[in-house]
């Protein structure tokens, strides 16, 4: 009998910790928008779309050379919001696409070790270049919200032997200058988490002079130039990680606490006030999670449409933390699990490659020698 209730308590526990997974997991109605063949004696390397709906598709010579890093050369396509294509560039050895900006301009990144960038071009949607940064190194490459400023930022060991520097992107001028910061003592009354490896987070505002700075625990926010700060977190929870801008008013900024049980967590924070309005966490035992949630990474975490907290995988998975306007509140209890897309079979299938634009989720997947690039249809259908 105490054998029998005994498999029958695994089973339960086993079907109690499974059913939220099990249950939540739900296919996503999508709509393919484009497809493009891959050209021949190429791979599809990357997709962006920008705020104004322009596609950019990003290609690289295939090589039958095991140990080769860089490619001979490469391609980039822009298409216009209808598909037309509107820019086609061969582009050189040490060239890459890094992407849009926020507001719409094309980057490319130079630089003859693919670990470091030495130059960062930007150029118009036609293709005629605007201006170039140069020394961009291995610093972080960090827009506010608006597109604005374009911030290089010495993060963990690097701010404390770099500067952190801020550029107006409508000039390419230099507008602020930070570091090398020093060493200073823990930053939390939380014994657990005191590693202090240099600036966690630097985020440019946009307006008024104002950046985010993360330091050990705390966050600030702080004027260009001005002294002091206009509010203070001392303690947000954890070791900062990792923060971006959710939106114009609300940040998203990763922690952790090491340990034994070891704690990560994701802290959304209006940047106005410096209140802690939601907070998500997660606790890893013997590499087991508490709860089956994503990572949570705020480089992955965006907020759609309906202001729901929606974490993107690489690997077709979507989580959606929603948002309740009643209670103007994310609602952990009720997080949805998503997969998009064809379900990759292994690690040397191609990953999706997901993108959200104005508050719609696109991806592109490969299929034989073809790009398909979907949108997710309702969001808010699927929640209901």
């Amino acid at each position: 009998m105490d054998k029998n209730h005994l498999k029958l308590s695994i089973i339960v526990g086993f079907l109690i910790l499974t059913s939220w997974y099990i249950f939540s997991q739900e296919p996503a109605r999508t709509e393919v928008v484009f497809e493009r063949k891959v050209p021949l004696g190429m791979i599809f390397k990357g997709l962006d779309i920008s705020s104004s709906g322009h596609r950019a598709l990003f290609f690289i010579e295939h090589s039958d050379q095991i140990n080769k890093i860089r490619p001979d050369w490469s391609r980039l396509e822009i298409y216009d919001p209808d598909n037309k294509l509107i820019l086609e560039k061969a582009l050189d050895r040490d060239c890459f696409f890094h992407g849009f900006s926020p507001d719409g301009k094309i980057i490319l990144s130079y630089g003859g070790d693919p670990m470091v960038i030495g130059t960062l071009q930007f150029l118009t949607l036609g293709g005629d270049e605007l201006f170039k940064i140069d020394g961009v190194g291995d610093r972080r490459i960090i827009f506010d919200p608006f597109g604005k400023e374009l911030a290089l930022a010495a993060l963990g060991y690097d701010g404390l032997y770099e500067d952190t520097v801020v550029f107006d992107t409508k000039t390419g001028k230099e507008k602020f200058r930070q570091g090398p910061i020093k060493r200073s003592g823990p930053t939390t009354t939380n014994t657990k988490a005191t590693a202090f490896t240099g600036p966690a987070l630097f985020l440019p505002v946009g307006e008024d002079n104002l950046y985010l700075f993360g330091v050990g625990a705390s966050l600030f926010l702080k004027k260009y130039d001005e002294p002091g700060e206009k509010w203070t977190i001392k303690d947000i929870g954890g070791n900062i990680s990792n923060g971006k801008f959710l939106d114009e008013q609300h940040v998203g900024v990763s922690y952790y606490v090491p340990g034994s049980v070891y704690k990560e967590g994701l802290a959304v924070v209006d940047r106005e006030n410096g209140q802690i309005v939601f907070r998500l966490e997660n606790q890893r035992v013997n590499d087991q999670k508490q709860k089956e949630l994503p990572s949570l990474d705020a480089d992955n975490a965006y907020f759609d449409k309906e202001k729901n907290l929606v974490f993107l995988n690489e690997d077709g998975e979507i989580f959606i933390v929603p948002f309740e306007k009643e209670r103007r509140s994310w609602q952990e209890k009720k997080v949805r699990y998503y997969l998009v897309g064809r379900v990759l079979k292994s690690p040397t299938e191609r990953v999706k490659r997901f993108r959200l634009v104005r508050g719609e989720i696109y991806f592109a997947d490969q299929e034989s020698d073809r790009i398909i690039i979907s949108k997710i249809k309702n969001l808010k259908g699927i929640l209901e």
